[in-house]
């Protein structure tokens, strides 16, 4: 026999034992019911955060096959049975006219999921990366009594350092990715945890394609991978530059084979839009295939260079924005080098073209000396190195492991 009550929406069997029936605002799909005490409400945001919250949620299930989950984040999310209140993976503003309507989105998602929390205060509230939208989270739900995880923490000690006390203050638990953010977590006084990072168990799972002999190349054909980062403004300032380089490199190095990559999701006509007439083949969600097949790559500065770290395939790593954009940030930066794999090497191992050293010439150079000069060996020794300092693979199991303990 089930109760209801009306009055506090509680759902109670013969046992006495109560759910709790949560109406969401009928954007947000059907209600829910809860066990607070087994409810997990997970925040992702953007392709990168969905996947790493759906591998998280996986190992959490593994070990509570009760727990139930809701928050926001995109399709692996939703496969993974998380009730999405809103996919933040959409919410990309396309210009400056779009900018009006990614905000008002965010602070309705933002002031729905607070209210929420209010109402049902569940057993745990993991944050995922997206530390402008869900610091404002933490700060809100802050005196509720609800634990607060940060996975994929802001990268304070890139730049805006100063979120460390809004963390100290507002998150009870940091999950640290590298092992010099539990270092600067620990001087401030923050629980950390170093579980190492999950892209080591993701590449080295990977479903392993032979891409050279996809594309048909001899053992003799230098293969050189073009990867010029995931936004419309990287792969429009970027692209041309490592597309000329690899015409400038392709007149000494002999027989060579160039492929380019397109990010998921990125529009195929905007993406040639960018790069313009080819004949270079585009190969769309095949960066690790790319990156694995290939003598080495020219690749944008980002998550990328940490993914061919791990890969331990030699780079050259190019950055370019419009003056506007990177000028202010370069007064804001807190590192001497833009490169994930020299900042976790803690020394420069990969070269870096950057802004006005991003020329064609000066990175064809680079790749000449790499695949030429005998310094490939070299690197990839130094790229090793940077993979066994991300620790071994099984982040998630362990961040996983990581809350349930506390909790």
């Amino acid at each position: 026999m089930t109760v209801t009550s009306t009055r506090t929406g509680s759902i109670c069997n013969a046992k006495g034992d109560c759910h709790r029936k949560i109406c969401l605002p009928k954007q947000y799909g059907q209600a829910l019911i809860l066990n607070p005490d087994k409810h997990i409400v997970i925040l992702a945001g953007e392709h990168s955060g969905d996947m790493h919250a759906a591998k998280l949620v996986a190992e959490l299930k593994a070990r509570d096959p009760a727990l139930t989950f809701s928050g926001t984040g995109g399709a692996l999310m939703r496969e993974e049975g998380v009730q999405l209140l809103g996919d933040r993976t959409e919410h990309v503003a396309m210009g400056v006219m779009g900018l009006p309507t990614v905000i008002r989105r965010q602070a309705r998602l933002l002031f729905d999921i607070v209210r929420m929390l209010q109402r049902i205060r569940p057993a745990a509230v993991i944050l995922v990366d997206s530390p402008d939208f869900n610091l404002r989270i933490a700060q809100r739900i802050h005196g509720v009594g609800i634990p607060v995880f940060y996975y994929i923490s802001p990268q304070i000690w890139a730049w805006r350092r100063h979120r460390i006390h809004r963390i100290k203050k507002y998150v009870d638990t940091v999950l640290c990715l590298f092992d010099f953010e539990k270092e600067m977590y620990d001087k401030a006084g923050v629980d950390a945890e170093w579980i190492g990072h999950p892209l080591v168990e993701i590449i080295e799972n990977r479903a392993k394609r032979d891409l050279r002999a996809e594309l048909g190349l001899s053992k003799d054909t230098l293969l050189v991978g073009l990867l010029p980062g995931s936004r419309k403004s990287e792969v429009h300032y970027i692209a041309p530059v490592l597309l000329k380089a690899a015409q400038i490199a392709g007149e000494k190095l002999g027989e060579v084979q160039y492929v380019l990559s397109r990010a998921p999701g990125f529009p195929e006509e905007r993406f040639m839009k960018c790069v313009g007439a080819t004949d270079i083949p585009v190969l769309e969600n095949r960066a690790y295939d790319i990156m694995a097949a290939s003598d080495a790559i020219l690749v944008a500065s980002g998550t990328a260079t940490l993914e061919a770290a791990i890969l331990a395939t030699p780079m050259v790593v190019v950055y370019k924005a419009s003056f506007l954009s990177y000028y202010p940030m370069i007064h804001m930066l807190l590192v001497k080098d833009y490169a994930l794999a020299n900042i976790v090497a803690r020394r420069r191992i990969v070269p870096e073209m950057i802004q006005r050293r991003a020329r064609p010439e000066l990175v064809a150079r680079k790749l000449l000396s790499i695949l030429k000069d005998g310094t490939a060996a070299q690197m990839k020794k130094h790229l090793e190195e940077v993979r066994q300092r991300l620790g071994p693979p099984g982040a998630a199991r362990r961040a996983a492991d990581s809350i349930l303990k506390r909790l």
